[in-house]
């Protein structure tokens, strides 16, 4: 990953950390994540072979994929579903992510909706909702009004186990993904300003790819968090990148919330990539727990 073109992403405000660097990312053919004994992601104790591990739970680490679902995406989705089940199966090789990392997914085209829930998607018992192309449009104005109310919604609701007793719920993540332009609906920088506007601010990364402006990428991803598929890149391949970098970025948020659970001095500030996978990576995710109250 490395375009060589500097860019800049939104301006940081107090809670926003300070990046080394504003690069633009290319995506690469990126080694593998789970090279090496066993097979075990960085972090992990136990490669899993059965479900989640899904016991006394003490915290959350919430994520939201908002996947663009128009006609232009029909013939990339089929490929986009294969690679989110290869995650799942990625993800139970990791106790520590598995059992804290809640994820979920809005679709998007003209209108946006919340196809599933915040949930402990390692879990094979989840059952993933069929992801089809629809809509007469591309509606970012729609996605970032769907994301702001599925969080408002789902995040007082992860902050309290099923027996009454409070979950620490940490900063959740946006993960937008779009090959084309907004093109019906109203502005959309309104309703991701929002966004950024809450107490909870949360992590967000764009990728684009085919015809997505790297502009407006830039504009929407938080500084250093912007990605684009190579041209011409493989789909497939695409979709690969886009959901090891995913992982990459649940797996570093989960241990250091687990650190920040038993340490609240710990740093909270962490490379989304390991540099010594990919130095082009300047991205830094903020993981600190939110406060009781959802604004």
């Amino acid at each position: 990953m490395n375009s060589g073109t500097p860019v800049s992403g939104a301006a940081p405000s107090a809670s926003t950390p300070v990046h080394t660097a504003a690069q633009a990312l290319q995506f690469t053919a990126a080694p593998d994540l789970f090279e090496g004994p066993a097979g075990v992601l960085p972090g992990a104790t136990t490669a899993l072979e059965g479900p989640a591990e899904v016991g006394e739970v003490g915290i959350a680490v919430p994520g939201l994929i908002v996947l663009d679902v128009s006609w232009s995406m029909a013939e990339d989705l089929a490929g986009a579903a294969a690679a989110l089940e290869r995650f799942r199966s990625r993800l139970r090789q990791n106790g520590m992510t598995s059992s804290n990392a809640y994820l979920g997914i809005v679709t998007f085209a003209d209108t946006a909706r919340t196809d599933l829930q915040l949930t402990l998607v390692a879990d094979p018992s989840v059952q993933m909702p069929a992801i089809e192309a629809r809509g007469q449009g591309t509606n970012f104005h729609a996605a970032f009004t769907e994301v702001l109310a599925a969080y408002r919604a789902a995040l007082p609701e992860l902050a309290v186990t099923a027996d009454g007793r409070r979950r620490q719920t940490f900063r959740p993540s946006v993960f937008f993904v779009s090959d084309g332009e907004h093109n019906t609906g109203h502005d959309w920088r309104a309703p991701l300003a929002e966004l950024r506007s809450r107490s909870w601010k949360p992590n967000v990364f764009a990728f684009g790819y085919r015809d997505a402006d790297p502009a407006t990428i830039r504009t929407i991803a938080d500084e250093g968090l912007a990605y684009f598929a190579r041209q011409g890149e493989d789909p497939d391949t695409m979709f690969e990148t886009i959901l090891n970098v995913i992982l990459r970025s649940m797996v570093s948020a989960t241990v250091t919330a687990n650190g920040q659970a038993g340490n609240p001095t710990a740093p909270t500030m962490v490379p989304v990539v390991d540099p010594s996978i990919d130095p082009a990576t300047a991205g830094m995710a903020l993981i600190d727990p939110i406060g009781p109250t959802v604004d």
